[in-house]
């Protein structure tokens, strides 16, 4: 019997008649840093899927179902700061440039209280840039092997890779620091918003384990 197992992500175990593929998959969410994560992903030959289109698409079934075996972890971030990142993405984005539409989210409290279900009848690219992680990554949540929060990268990266038998790697280009300042969430973090938030978000407090307080 023939054996070869190599330390890259999408590594081979070959038998004598028989081929097993694993690869390592990262589900892409967004304001969590995981465009930047990019680099990391390159860097270690990881598959990702498309964060502006359902799991469920075309595209992202080609990845998600290109091999019987995957290794799947998924970016997550802090939900508080993750509604101010929200919100400024799309004031300064997309639906902030739509002339008849910008009025609807020109204030935090406003994006706050905005019905995500009409947002995502709008525009699907949108709602995934604003929706609780939980609900976009679905029943994939219960195959999730690795989560990497923004708060401790560089600690579940090392993690990562000492578990899957990879060679660290530290590149400063993918240790992100926060982009929310201090004087940003004195602002936009009052405790009436931060209920709002924490209501909205709930599942994303409880199955990646931030706190209420912050």
């Amino acid at each position: 019997m023939c054996l070869f197992v190599s330390t890259r992500p999408g590594f081979y175990i070959h038998f004598t008649g028989l081929v097993l593929k694993i690869m390592i998959i990262c589900l892409r969410t967004s304001r969590t840093g995981s465009t930047n994560f990019t680099i990391f992903n390159r860097g270690y030959n990881i598959q990702q899927t498309d964060n502006t289109m359902p799991l469920e698409s075309p595209f992202n079934k080609k990845i998600l179902t290109k091999d019987k075996e995957n290794i799947f972890f998924t970016n997550v971030r802090n939900p508080y700061t993750r509604a101010i990142s929200m919100w400024k993405h799309q004031r300064d984005g997309y639906w902030g440039r739509q002339k008849d539409k910008a009025h609807e989210i020109d204030t935090f409290e406003k994006f706050l209280e905005f019905d995500l279900e009409k947002v995502k009848q709008w525009r699907y690219r949108t709602w995934s840039h604003m929706c609780p992680i939980s609900d976009y990554l679905g029943d994939y949540l219960k195959k999730l092997k690795y989560i990497f929060k923004l708060e401790t990268l560089d600690k579940d990266i090392e993690n990562f890779c000492k578990q899957e038998n990879l060679k660290y790697k530290f590149n400063d280009s993918f240790v992100f620091k926060q982009s929310i300042s201090n004087e940003d969430k004195d602002k936009y973090l009052t405790e009436s918003n931060m209920k709002i938030i924490y209501d909205k978000y709930k599942d994303d407090f409880k199955n990646f384990n931030y706190e209420k307080s912050i």
